[in-house]
């Protein structure tokens, strides 16, 4: 059983400006017209078949393996994306239902960014991490729902897209 950690990266300056604000939770902005120049979903390369850093990621796994989601902002210090609903239009059959399971991580930053031979020092945050289990190979199509927050902490929108994964087993 392996895990395949997919990062998305958004653009949370070409959402705002090409998709607009608002959104709800209920009726989120759909970015299926412009998903392409500003949503970048990677994994290691020995999971990835095709589209590396795209909007459709095609990754290879077998039952049982963990594929893991997680997002961030291309600009985390302006923009503040947050995965909030993950829904199978299609291929459910072959995967669970991601759940965000919200784990403490812990990383390392230098002491003092000016001087590198200054030593480490311990960091921890929460950070929001979907996982979902894979139930047998084949394509699935879902829809995430995207909450983007500006650096106050205000909702600039809630918006979606419907990426697929193909789930080939190895060999």
């Amino acid at each position: 059983m392996a895990t395949i950690p997919i990062m998305i990266v958004f653009d949370g300056e070409t959402i705002q400006e090409k998709a607009g604000t608002g959104g709800s939770m209920d009726h989120p902005i759909s970015l299926g017209g412009i998903q392409g120049n500003c949503i970048y979903m990677m994994a290691q390369n020995n999971y990835v078949v095709s589209d590396q850093a795209g909007a459709e990621l095609n990754i290879s796994a077998e039952p049982e393996d963990i594929v893991q989601w997680r997002a961030t902002s291309i600009d985390r210090t302006n923009y503040s994306p947050i995965l909030v609903e993950f829904d199978v239009s299609s291929g459910s059959q072959y995967i669970s239902t991601a759940v965000d399971t919200l784990p403490t991580l812990y990383y390392y930053l230098s002491k003092d960014a000016n001087n590198p031979d200054s030593g480490t020092q311990q960091a921890s945050g929460l950070e929001s991490i979907w996982q979902a289990t894979v139930l047998n190979t084949g394509s699935v199509t879902y829809h995430w729902t995207l909450k983007l927050m500006d650096r106050e902490g205000n909702v600039i929108g809630y918006y979606n897209w419907d990426p697929f994964i193909t789930i080939h087993k190895p060999g």
